[in-house]
């Protein structure tokens, strides 16, 4: 997908209610992709995109909820520099909900004036569910709640989706089960900010080892 073709926001129209989304991506990207792989693309402010955003559905679509889905999270109390999500809320009034993502977290449901905040694990470890109540008398939002659960071994496994999974989680299990070699030193957690740990730089010497060996060139 080109970038140029991705729209800011986007409006669903359910059972006569406009449902306004729009999305927004961590700041923290050139900490992590280099120029080159960037490709000349910057990540902005994310409270002021927002604003942008807000601004183009209340003028053009004129929403009855809004619906903020961002690849940041929350850690309660705080954002940094890769997580704008209290200062994007704070900074736009017109969000109703926040779904999070990224810092790998369950919260359920979490309050941040007026906007409800929820973000539901991650890799599927939780499941989200949204309820938004319109009243049709008054034409607007009147109530909203989320919550989340795990999708432990209480739930059966959905037969249609593992039948059409197959494939992938066969040809996954074949490659975790891949002996790779043999690491004998420890490695070291301690992350600074801008630099990568000791995990991260084993991913990437094992990942250079691999193209020398295919002949490939490394920038």
């Amino acid at each position: 997908v080109e970038l140029g073709s991705v729209k800011r926001s986007h409006v669903e129209t359910v059972d006569g209610f406009r449902i306004g989304f729009l999305g927004l991506t961590t700041p923290g990207l050139p900490y992590w992709l280099n120029a080159k792989l960037l490709g000349g693309i910057e990540a902005t402010d994310p409270a002021a995109a927002a604003g942008l955003a807000l601004a183009e559905l209340n003028s053009e679509k004129k929403p009855h909820a809004v619906v903020s889905i961002g690849h940041m999270g929350t850690k309660r109390g705080a954002d940094d520099y890769a997580n704008h999500v209290h200062n994007t809320i704070e900074s736009n009034e017109g969000i109703d909900v926040f779904i999070g993502g990224h810092t790998h977290r369950d919260y359920s449901s979490y309050y941040m004036g007026r906007t409800i905040y929820t973000q539901a694990n991650y890799w599927g470890i939780h499941l989200g569910r949204i309820d938004l109540t319109f009243s049709r008398s008054r034409d607007k939002l009147v109530d909203k709640r989320v919550f989340s659960v795990l999708t432990d071994r209480r739930f059966e496994e959905d037969p249609l989706v593992m039948e059409l999974s197959k494939r992938e989680i066969e040809a996954s299990e074949e490659e975790l089960d891949r002996e790779i070699g043999e690491w004998k030193v420890s490695l070291g957690g301690k992350y600074e900010r801008g630099r990568p740990n000791g995990h991260e730089r084993l991913i990437a010497a094992a990942i250079a080892h691999s193209l020398v060996k295919e002949k490939a060139p490394i920038d």
